[in-house]
């Protein structure tokens, strides 16, 4: 077993996702690892900063990246992911908060432009339907299956 000292050792990213709807179609960031040739997308969000509840990392999130203020609407779950990422291996644990924009102009939007450059280009709403398959993966791994039990039991 390979034990490295902590001052070595990678740490496990906590992350908060916020998962909001227009009607079947889930908003989503697309990004792209270069090393594996590989295209993913991902809800919003970001790192849980120490003090702070997953909740109120979705709605500073949201806030910092599109300016707007969401309402939480119920939690969805946890998800821990391990994987590679640009060569390296990643592990994260992932809380969903299932959020409501307090702006409805943002449901008219098709493509909300998003602070951050490690994205690529604004984020846009996809049909939850079809990324059960293609080209394009949804991240972390077990959210599309924890999204389609929550919608079917709504």
């Amino acid at each position: 077993m390979d034990v490295q000292p902590p001052e070595r050792r990678p740490s496990i990213r906590v992350i908060a996702l916020a998962i909001a709807w227009r009607g079947d179609e889930l908003l989503l960031l697309s990004g792209t690892d270069e090393v594996k040739g590989d295209r993913f997308l991902r809800p919003p969000g970001g790192g849980v900063e120490f003090g702070e509840t997953s909740g109120t990392t979705v709605e500073r999130e949201m806030m910092e990246e599109f300016g707007a203020r969401v309402v939480l609407k119920r939690f969805l779950g946890v998800i821990e992911d391990v994987f590679i990422y640009r060569g390296e291996v990643g592990h994260q644990v992932a809380f969903l908060h299932e959020v409501e924009f307090e702006d409805s102009a943002f449901y008219a939007l098709e493509a909300i432009e998003f602070i951050e450059a490690e994205w690529d280009g604004p984020a846009t709403w996809r049909p939850l339907a079809s990324l059960a398959s293609g080209p394009d993966r949804l991240v972390p791994e077990g959210l599309f299956e924890i999204l389609s039990a929550a919608r079917c039991g709504e």
